[in-house]
């Protein structure tokens, strides 16, 4: 399976070829997810990250439901400010699932 940008490279050579309206669709869902993991990434590069946006982000990007938290704490720069306490990471947390939940 072609997987990343490899993917839309493929799909774009495939309509190319073919100038199908079907290839072109594929083509434009390929682009989803690319632009769906670099919205998450740069909401999360925010001083004040929007979590709700961040995380539809990482959907769009077909981001398993289980990683997502994860991945948005692992990609949070508000936490790779130094320093940074154990009551910053729990109010980071506590944000994130405030404003998924909303």
């Amino acid at each position: 399976m072609v997987q990343g940008s490899e993917a839309g490279d493929h799909r774009l050579q495939t309509y190319a070829a073919s100038r199908n309206e079907k290839d072109d669709q594929a083509f434009l869902d390929s682009l989803s997810v690319p632009l769906g993991d670099r919205l998450a990434r740069e909401q999360l590069e925010e001083p004040e990250p929007d979590y709700a946006a961040s995380h539809a982000g990482f959907k769009q990007g077909k981001v398993f439901n289980a990683d997502i938290p994860g991945m948005m704490l692992e990609r949070n720069t508000v936490l790779l400010q130094k320093p940074f306490t154990v009551k910053k990471i729990l109010e980071v947390i506590q944000q994130m699932n405030v404003s998924v939940r909303s």
